[in-house]
């Protein structure tokens, strides 16, 4: 089996158009660099082959030895790069599914046994300091869900996936929700968190 590093394409084929195969290359799926050679210096048949997806052109006019390496040297070197990049996005989103399932899962436990946990607290003063207790739990566990689901829209948005839902928030309830989430932690090491009115 022969592999190429590059195509070397003459815009003006007989009986067919270069563009009409770059279009057929594409359709094929072929991942190669293609230089095209053209006898037409003009700017229109430069966008137009800039456009078919080609990685350089030449007009024949200035086609040298030299400037004809020169091209495919930097067209096969960008091709690579791209590959490897297209490879490293695709390894990322493969770990952060990953990282994000065996996440969820242990995340699932606590919240189900939160629930069960309010559910079996009693009422009245009692139980007040547990059911506080348990509140901050669950809303640790809601900031840990949002937390897995950025891990996921960060490659979402190299993707062009990600939509934006812009709504309002009141910045003081926000406020005060971290500082109930970092409560304990600062409660361990000696820290006062003020927690600002709602």
């Amino acid at each position: 089996e022969h592999t190429f590093d590059c195509i070397l394409l003459d815009l003006r084929l007989p009986g067919r158009d270069g563009l009409d195969v770059m279009r057929t290359l594409a359709a094929d799926g072929v991942d190669m660099p293609v230089v095209i050679l053209t006898g037409h210096g003009d700017e229109d048949t430069a966008v137009e082959i800039m456009k078919s997806g080609a990685a350089d052109y030449i007009a024949k006019a200035l086609l040298t030895p030299q400037r004809l390496e020169q091209s495919v040297r930097h067209a096969v070197r960008v091709h690579q790069a791209e590959r490897e990049a297209r490879e490293a996005r695709r390894a990322r989103e493969e770990f952060l599914a990953i990282v994000a399932h065996d996440l969820r899962t242990p995340l699932g436990v606590v919240v189900l046994s939160s629930n069960a946990l309010r559910e079996a607290l009693p009422e009245g003063p009692e139980g007040e300091e547990a059911r506080a207790l348990n509140a901050m739990v669950e809303r640790a566990a809601g900031q840990m869900g949002k937390l897995i689901r950025d891990l996921l829209d960060a490659s979402s948005i190299e993707a062009g996936r990600l939509r934006f839902d812009i709504q309002e928030h009141d910045p003081v309830a926000l406020l005060a929700e971290a500082a109930d989430l970092l409560a304990p932690l600062a409660q361990q090491k000696s820290i006062t968190v003020k927690r600002p009115h709602v």
